[in-house]
């Protein structure tokens, strides 16, 4: 486990203060990047180094889309999946690109600090840099925005009003519309680093829509309200970024999703009399945990554990997790990768259906500091591996030998493996073609090469023992998380599937016999939901969602419970409804989609069902590229314990012209 905290980035932009005379200043905009940069520093010990502040004239236009660039996209140090935050506060306007239409507006703006010289930062254009941001850093980026996109337009909303004991409201957070906008040249905003073909290319007008899928929008207001300054104890700021810090002083930040966090700004507001300023949360990801839960450096390979009796340690992970008797875990004090140490070992003796009783491997291990653990090896049937290339290369010498080391040996891997010299594909789960420069995968497993091209690259960026077997654990990892079931399947006729297009009235439903043929189109926000029914009169369900993407070798959630409530997902005799944009969908469509070079790709969809809640985040695992470590687990078997658990796996092929028939590979 690394010692190095996650790295965190973040560009704050606070303007009070604007290059003219038409724009209203304001009074709390800068203090609202110190308040925020305080918050960052002192409660997630972000370094000073990591945050970037542009405050008044150092706000330009060119000033910020140069920091984006600089400081976020192009940046060495943010690695793929590091938390990033964007935060904008000051005025907010809107435009329309037509000179003779001056009174119908159709896209929101930032103000920045030279407008009337430049044009104001339009939405557009945040849009492809957040795109290329994405591209280049993942989609972990949260972007707050402190202003609002209607108003009066008016330099003050008049002398602050009582509110309460804590705030006086102030002036509106909204300017008038420029009459002519001057968009940034499109090759200056990075649009030559979002690769052709990609879904993140896409961008529409306006700040707030579902479905964003390159980052989760915490917006003060909705886009028809207006966003106040307030005084509060004495110092202006935002409303919205003072309730927004005074709800995060109040919760469980490692354990509390975005959704959650905007509800909790919302309790506030509504106990407040003459607010009217509903915050608003959009984003794929706004039901994950805040930075997916990397802010304070949480590993969510970790999960809970607790000292039951003398000598008798429960961790929070089972057979649906993959967890059979024999699997061994390391065991931490904390969950966090700057401040946890391995105590010692741990030994699963009793599995049930989502947690295990574990005994100690060391004796003098410190049972009272357990609080969480991974998986250190999984007792699992050995992955089968074949290698072919010239006999005489150092890499292939240096593997083989890895591999000789490990073979048939319980502990020495996370992922049980034995080598081979069979090439066949029902001897062999995997045969590694191997050079100096070249490393790829042929598959062996039927589950896969169904669907899905038999060979893959494998790529390293710096070619070594360490990427290449890193590589093999990833491969391994996947290939027993895709074949996980419970063979009884206990929910089988209590919940069914559909998947239905959310913007079309047919309403037809795409799932056929555990398959669904999607034919890529061009419209880039085509969307899909999932709809779980629960037929039991008596029995709440839990469930959790992932996507196994086998060109890659990546696992990603889709879908986990916001929160650990006292019922379960899928409540008794309804249904959830994953993805949509309509009443009783959590988040915004499912997407699915190919490359441009692509005329067909074929993943898994992976639905885990239970009595009980069950934190799955541990599945979770980047691609080749992302992952610096394997892992693995494959089916726990029986399903003997006192609580039911399920698997279901189905497949999403999407097409450009025509459906691979199920024969076809």
């Amino acid at each position: 486990m690394s010692t190095a905290p996650k790295s965190f980035f973040a560009l704050l932009v606070g303007i009070d203060e604007y290059g003219d005379e038409d724009t209203g200043n304001l009074l709390g905009a800068v203090n609202d990047t110190q308040f925020i940069n305080h918050f960052l520093t002192a409660n997630l010990k972000v370094p000073e180094d990591n945050i970037l502040i542009l405050n008044d004239s150092a706000a330009t236009k060119k000033g910020i889309v140069s920091a984006i660039q600089s400081h976020l996209i192009n940046n060495p140090s943010i690695r793929p999946g590091d938390p990033i935050l964007f935060y904008f506060a000051g005025h907010g306007s809107e435009y329309n690109e037509d000179p003779v239409i001056l009174d119908q507006y159709e896209g929101q703006t930032m103000c920045v600090y030279d407008r009337a010289k430049v044009g104001d930062l339009l939405d557009y254009e945040v849009g492809q840099l957040l795109s290329a941001l994405a591209v280049a850093k993942g989609d972990n980026t949260t972007v707050i925005l402190d202003c609002c996109h209607s108003g009066s337009g008016t330099r003050s909303a008049g002398a602050p009003a009582p509110i309460d004991d804590e705030f006086e409201l102030g002036a509106t957070r909204f300017a008038k519309p420029l009459k002519g906008t001057q968009p940034f040249p499109k090759a200056a905003l990075g649009e030559d680093l979002i690769p052709s073909g990609t879904r993140h290319a896409h961008i529409k007008s306006g700040f707030q829509y579902p479905g964003l899928h390159t980052h989760v929008l915490l917006a003060a207001c909705r886009p028809d309200q207006t966003s106040r300054e307030a005084k509060y104890q004495g110092q202006f700021c935002g409303y919205f970024t003072a309730t927004l810090l005074k709800a995060l002083s109040g919760i469980e930040l490692p354990h509390t999703s975005y959704m959650a966090l905007i509800a909790k700004i919302n309790a506030i507001t509504a106990a407040r009399k003459g607010v009217v300023q509903i915050a608003q949360c959009e984003g794929k990801n706004k039901g994950k945990v805040l930075f997916d839960g990397k802010a304070l450096g949480v590993d969510r390979s970790l999960v809970p554990c607790s000292v039951e009796g003398p000598g008798v340690v429960k961790i929070e992970a089972g057979e649906i997790h993959g967890v059979r008797k024999g699997t061994r875990f390391r065991v931490y004090p904390e969950n966090t990768w700057a401040d946890s140490v391995c105590l010692g070992h741990a030994e699963a003796e009793s599995v049930d259906a989502g947690w295990c009783l574990v005994k100690l491997v060391e004796p003098n291990l410190d049972i009272k500091k357990a609080r969480f653990a991974a998986v250190d090896s999984w007792n699992n049937p050995p992955f089968t591996i074949a290698i072919v290339g010239p006999p005489d290369t150092e890499r292939q010498k240096a593997l083989e030998a890895k591999l000789d080391s490990v073979s048939g040996k319980p502990y020495e891997a996370e992922v049980a493996v034995v080598r081979t010299e069979s090439q066949k594909s029902d001897e062999a789960s995997l045969v590694v073609s191997i050079s100096e420069d070249k490393f790829k995968f042929e598959r062996g497993d039927t589950k896969i090469t169904k669907f899905c091209p038999t060979i893959v690259d494998a790529p390293s960026d710096e070619p070594s023992l360490q990427s290449d077997w890193n590589a093999i654990q990833l491969a391994a990892r996947f290939d027993m998380l895709l074949h996980h079931e419970n063979p009884l399947h206990p929910y089988k006729d209590q919940i069914t599937l559909e998947l239905h297009r959310v913007d079309t009235q047919t309403a037809a439903n795409h799932l056929k016999n555990g398959r669904a043929d999607l034919r890529a189109d061009d419209d880039p926000e085509t969307g899909y939901s999932l709809w779980l029914h629960n037929s039991s009169m008596t029995e709440d369900v839990w469930c959790s969602a992932y996507y196994f993407d086998p060109g890659n070798y990546s696992i990603a959630e889709i879908y986990e419970p916001p929160e650990r409530f006292s019922v379960g997902s899928i409540r008794k005799h309804s249904t959830l409804k994953i993805g949509g944009n309509g009443e009783g969908a959590d988040r915004g469509p499912l997407e699915f989609f190919l490359a441009e070079d692509e005329e067909h790709d074929t993943g898994f969809l992976k639905v885990y069902l239970s009595t009980d809640y069950a934190n799955l985040a541990m599945l979770e695992q980047g691609e080749f590229k992302s992952r610096a470590d394997g892992g693995g687990k494959r089916g726990a078997g029986g399903g003997g314990g006192e609580k039911k658990w399920d698997i279901v796996t189905v497949v999403i092929h999407v097409y450009k012209d025509q459906p691979l028939s199920a024969d076809d590979s």
